[in-house]
């Protein structure tokens, strides 16, 4: 699914803790990043972005980051190329 068909995760690794409800979206390259595409009900598509890692309670709904965490508008119409050099939450020099 592309950005506003829904949700689409991007990570290279995820575990999931049944029992604590609890999801571990990891990245292997060091200071890559964990991207979750969020649509919202207008049509427009936000990007939730955290530096290796990010922890999901699924009871509490809260986010927990390895790193810097970013909520950004997304105006792209497919997702970032991966990589720290795609990634939407890094300034561009």
């Amino acid at each position: 699914d592309a950005p506003g068909a829904g949700q689409l995760v991007q990570c290279d690794r995820l575990r999931y803790d049944g029992r604590a409800d609890v999801s571990l979206l990891e990245m292997d390259e060091p200071g890559n990043d964990v991207r979750i595409y969020l649509s919202q009900e207008n049509g427009g598509t936000r990007i939730l972005s955290a530096r290796q890692s990010l922890r999901l309670d699924g009871a509490s709904g809260a986010f927990t980051p390895g790193g810097e965490m970013v909520i950004l508008p997304y105006r792209g119409t497919a997702p970032a190329p991966r990589g720290r050099a795609g990634s939407p939450a890094r300034r561009k020099e």
